[in-house]
């Protein structure tokens, strides 16, 4: 403090310092607060040529264990499934008489396939509209489980939570999601890892690229239980499904 000058002109050192004009930093993320006393909202997103019914079925052994600690919402695609859909004809014989929907169309190569290794989908920003004005509908929301094409879009979601573009949550599960090709039509969402709490289930036996999703995030826990393309296992015993 010696050289401090206390008769000095502090516009004499103005031109020192760089001005800043307007200059908005972003927010860090942060999950939403959740009101004392009332239960977990999770939302829960089907997998391709399935719906609501589908997913409350395939997780009923989880939901029977959070008891009234967790509400779940199970919620419907925007789209009709296609009658081609390669899993169609085995979800009509398990769940005769249901109609089956789909979040997005997946964008095909030329032989009719799709890459489940870099997934990508057509009129993506038109499901995310869709998606969102459901989770306004169902706010306030703690959480989103996808499974499989739910799981590709529920990590979306969470890219518009942590980017303050649409509802927030606070945590995300991704179960047999495929490979995330979605990042490149959408890059403005991914730039960094999210810090959202997540958690990645795969099959050991499913097609699908194991646990596609765990560089999105900075801290994500994962499993992979023995069986396929499965919320919950039915080959690896009891103790394997109470795990998942």
């Amino acid at each position: 403090m010696d050289d401090w000058d206390p008769f000095a002109d502090p516009a004499d050192n103005a031109q020192d310092e760089p001005v800043q004009n307007d200059v908005k930093v972003a927010k860090p993320w942060s999950p939403p607060a959740r009101s004392a006393g009332r239960p977990l909202r999770v939302v829960c997103l089907h997998g391709t040529c399935a719906n609501a019914q589908v997913t409350r079925l395939q997780i009923a052994r989880a939901a029977k264990l959070c008891g009234d600690a967790v509400e779940f919402i199970y919620l419907d695609g925007r789209l009709a499934a296609e009658e081609d859909n390669p899993v169609r004809a085995e979800m009509s014989r398990q769940f005769k008489g249901q109609e089956f929907y789909e979040w997005a169309r997946w964008i095909k190569n030329p032989d009719g396939t799709s890459d489940i290794v870099a997934r990508k989908y057509h009129d993506l920003e038109e499901t995310l509209r869709y998606m969102q004005d459901l989770l306004k509908e169902h706010e306030p929301v703690d959480g989103v489980f996808g499974f499989s094409q739910g799981a590709n879009m529920a990590s979306l979601l969470a890219a518009q939570a942590v980017a303050g573009q649409g509802v927030n949550f606070a945590f995300v599960v991704h179960v047999c999601a495929a490979g995330p090709g979605w990042v490149e039509q959408r890059p403005d969402l991914f730039p960094d890892k999210f810090p959202m709490r997540s958690l990645h289930i795969s099959g050991k036996e499913d097609v699908n690229p194991p646990l596609p999703l765990l560089k999105l995030y900075e801290e994500p826990r994962s499993l992979i239980h023995s069986d396929g393309h499965k919320v919950i296992p039915s080959s690896g015993g009891k103790e394997e499904a109470d795990l998942v």
